[in-house]
């Protein structure tokens, strides 16, 4: 059978239809008609593997994981309730009268904003030996080795929980296994896309980051929603505001003068502008977790890099140890954790006033009662 020219075009046509979209189906195993043979995937994926992998020397871990959360008036009985069955004191075998629910309470009836309470290491019970004076116990989740509490009194109404949750050697190589581990290329269809994305090795590495910084930051968010629930566990997990020390040897992580072009730049890197360092220790940088899909961050970034910590320093917590730079870390910065903390607690109830006035405008427009959006308003200015 002879085809005219048109049929021959309008055959041809058909075919590339069929192939693009059984390649949109299944873009890893058809490739596209555009592809060119001549691209050699093997050598640009070995380039973005090299380009991506923490150097030979280097010693990545993310050695604490955390999270503060607040308590004000609707979720203080509670707070009373839970710290009652675990008991915590500053300080081993301290009288029930001086423990923290009793400082919590104190505090709220009498005390004045600015005050703490250091609970210091809480442990599993079953390995309570480890720490010697330490009689503090919770249930510690898979992966971490222990806790460091503290508790501050923002203001007479509104206390903040600071929970380091410090890694174990496994958990705490997640970013530089990551890093360390070859990919290839993939083709990645978009949800309600016409077109196939090619993802290299680094896009894949950034986003098995991402993921990984996420599985950390809600260890630290389900702890709190089982064991000592405040007002951020009833929000979503992303919510909670959160941050994670994470320690180089030799690398400045958050280099304020040079936005670095190698492995570094995968985990977000922010703006120079926004990257902070600790006064009193240069080895010490900070800053809030950035990139171009994250629209708002509770969460915060610290790199310490430990070829800068002069050993003095670091004599109270005994040798250079993993331990040692996470007491160092929670020491360091805990004032600037709470305050993150206050910035996001501020930010979510700036959003309920901004629903309640919306609400009563609608309610205005419409002639209707406004008594329920002043309800809310007024809910608001009470309990907050």
């Amino acid at each position: 059978m002879k085809f005219s020219n048109s049929d021959s075009s309008l055959l041809r046509r058909f075919k590339r239809k069929l192939h693009w979209q059984a390649h949109l189906l299944l873009p890893n195993f058809i490739p596209a008609l555009c592809e060119h043979d001549a691209v050699d995937f093997d050598e640009i994926d070995r380039k973005h593997n090299e380009f991506s992998r923490v150097p030979e020397g280097e010693c990545l871990r993310a050695a604490v994981i955390w999270g503060m959360e607040l308590y004000g008036p609707r979720e203080v009985d509670n707070l009373y309730e839970r710290l009652d069955r675990l008991n915590w004191t500053a300080g081993f075998g301290r009288p029930a009268e001086e423990g923290a629910h009793h400082w919590i309470r104190q505090q709220r009836n009498y005390g004045a904003a600015g005050a703490w309470y250091n609970v210091g290491h809480v442990s599993d019970e079953g390995r309570a030996k480890r720490f010697i004076g330490v009689g503090n116990h919770a249930v510690i989740p898979n992966g971490v080795d222990y806790l460091l509490v503290r508790i501050f009194q923002l203001t007479p109404s509104l206390t903040c929980l600071l929970i380091g949750f410090v890694l174990k050697e496994e958990l705490a190589r997640v970013y530089e296994c990551e890093l360390l581990r070859d990919r290839t290329s993939q083709r990645e269809r978009r949800r309600g896309a016409t077109s196939v994305f090619i993802l290299n090795p680094e896009n894949l590495k950034s986003r098995a980051l991402r993921k990984a910084r996420g599985d950390l930051r809600f260890v630290a968010y389900n702890w709190f929603r089982e064991h000592l629930p405040g007002f951020f566990s009833k929000l979503p997990s992303d919510r909670l505001p959160t941050a994670e020390l994470v320690s180089t040897q030799f690398t400045n992580l958050l280099d304020a003068e040079n936005i670095p072009r190698d492995w570094r730049r995968l985990f977000g890197y922010p703006s120079k502008f926004d990257v902070w360092t600790h006064q009193a220790h240069p080895g010490l940088h900070f800053a809030a977790e950035s990139a171009p899909w994250i629209e708002d961050s509770n969460h915060l970034l610290v790199n310490l890099c430990t070829s800068q910590v002069p050993d003095e320093i670091l004599r109270i917590w005994g040798e250079r140890s993993a331990r040692a730079y996470a007491n160092f870390g929670h020491e360091a910065l805990d004032g600037i954790l709470v305050n993150h903390a206050a910035i996001a607690f501020l930010k979510e109830v700036s959003k309920d006033l901004k629903i309640s006035r919306s609400e009563f405008a609608m309610h205005g427009a419409g002639r209707r009662n406004p008594s329920s959006a002043l309800d809310k308003i007024q809910a608001f200015l009470i309990d907050h």
